[in-house]
């Protein structure tokens, strides 16, 4: 499946790529008001460029970017087990299906359950 994005979209990641990889890691999060974990990865990206070099800043730009484009860190993108919400909701249908709870039964809970993470989100 194809996502359509706009110029403006495109524009704007790669604005936020050329900062973290050229000014200085965090630049992503900081333009998206997440000023505490902006400038901790600041603090990390220069901490990690004495440490280790540029590689060390590069990889601290790198987690700032993923963090601001999924919510999730590079660390949890590589170890966290692909399709774990999906086991989940396999286990959900599978206990209504074994509850003998019809197909519109199911899909109402899942719609919920999908409300409450979309508003959870939203609202942090």
């Amino acid at each position: 499946m194809s996502v359509k994005r706009t110029n403006k979209e495109i524009a704007k990641d790669t604005a936020c790529l050329a900062g973290e990889a050229l000014l200085t890691p965090g630049v992503s999060l900081l333009a998206q008001g997440k000023g505490k974990l902006g400038l901790a990865h600041v603090g990390a990206g220069l901490a990690a460029k004495l440490a280790l070099g540029p590689a060390g800043m590069l990889f601290v730009a790198a987690n700032s970017y993923c963090l601001s484009k999924t919510g999730q860190s590079l660390f949890t993108q590589f170890t966290t087990t692909k399709g774990a919400g999906d086991q989940s909701l396999r286990e959900d249908v599978s206990q209504a299906l074994d509850k003998g709870q019809p197909i519109e039964q199911v899909i109402e809970s899942v719609i919920e359950d999908v409300e409450d993470i979309y508003h959870e989100k939203k609202s942090s």
